[in-house]
């Protein structure tokens, strides 16, 4: 006795283009949204400033952390105080014109500091380093 098989549909045998030609539709239309999209979607300038003075203060304070640990013996390459003035110091000039605009006086002396700060890790004891830290953290008030 013979057994009746049904043959495959036609669109069977082109399923794998169809759904190719639906992924790249798919993948265009969203491709498509994302350009189309502003890329510069209004950013406040206040709180842009906020987040530079936000990491300023974490890392001056880890900066002042991380010292004790210098100033007891330990190699600077060995704590994080270098990368903390280092962070701090990017942050600053990252954002040099939002933050000197607000008050370029104490702008100027929280550079003055940090630049000490920097140079503090080099020249050991330094002195009035906790002095320092206390008016960099005051000049960061001071800019809010």
């Amino acid at each position: 006795m013979a057994v009746y098989r049904e043959s495959a549909p036609r669109w069977r045998k082109r399923l794998p283009l169809i759904i190719a030609a639906i992924v790249i539709l798919v993948v265009g239309i969203v491709g498509a949204i994302l350009v189309s999209r502003p890329s510069n979607v209004l950013v406040d300038p206040k709180a842009t400033r906020g987040v530079a003075l936000d990491t300023l203060a974490q890392s001056v304070d880890l900066f002042g952390i991380e010292y004790a640990k210098v100033a007891a013996g330990t190699p600077p390459s060995q704590t994080g105080a270098p990368g903390a003035i280092r962070r701090a110091l990017d942050t600053l000039t990252a954002n040099h014109d939002a933050l000197r605009a607000s008050k370029p006086a104490s702008f100027d002396a929280l550079k003055t500091d940090l630049d000490a700060l920097n140079t503090a890790l080099s020249s050991l004891p330094a002195p009035n380093l906790d002095d320092r830290i206390a008016d960099a953290v005051a000049q960061i008030a001071a800019l809010r």
